[in-house]
């Protein structure tokens, strides 16, 4: 969508001889920001009238581009499919994180590694564990036939 300051008449006035004050009032600017948009719209021309609105983020860019993300996200898979270190019945985040640290050669938080078996959907796989006391021929004698 374009920069509805983008559309129409300048509200700068510039090219037809109003003041700043002048274009204040007829637009309802204020005479700031009349000023702001004469100085973006005659520095860098053009490309200088675009919405600046959402132009800035907070977020730090990411580290790896998409395919390098989907290359580490096979590896993991791959990781995860053989057996889980130090003898644990199955991967946990702090593993997961740590083995994330080693590849990529800097410290990753543990949360980090929980984040990551979450998108790869983990299915604990264990068999479902049985009563200690479960008779098999009473099980056996109420199963559908």
């Amino acid at each position: 969508m374009a920069d509805p300051v983008a559309r129409g008449p300048r509200p700068d006035g510039h090219g037809r001889g109003q003041t700043a004050t002048a274009s204040a009032e007829s637009t309802g600017y204020t005479r700031a920001w009349i000023g702001q948009l004469a100085k973006r719209s005659t520095d860098p021309g053009p490309a200088g009238r675009h919405n600046r609105q959402r132009t800035s983020s907070w977020r730090a860019p990411r580290r790896l581009s998409p395919p390098q993300q989907e290359q580490e996200q096979e590896e993991r898979r791959q990781a995860r499919a053989g057996p889980p270190p130090d003898g644990a019945t199955r991967w946990r985040a702090r593993a997961v994180a740590e083995w994330m640290a080693e590849r990529v050669g800097r410290p990753v938080a543990t949360h980090r590694g929980g984040d990551s078996l979450q998108r790869l959907k983990p299915r604990p796989q264990l068999p479902r564990p049985r009563h200690a006391l479960a008779d098999a021929e009473q099980q056996d004698a109420c199963k559908k036939k």
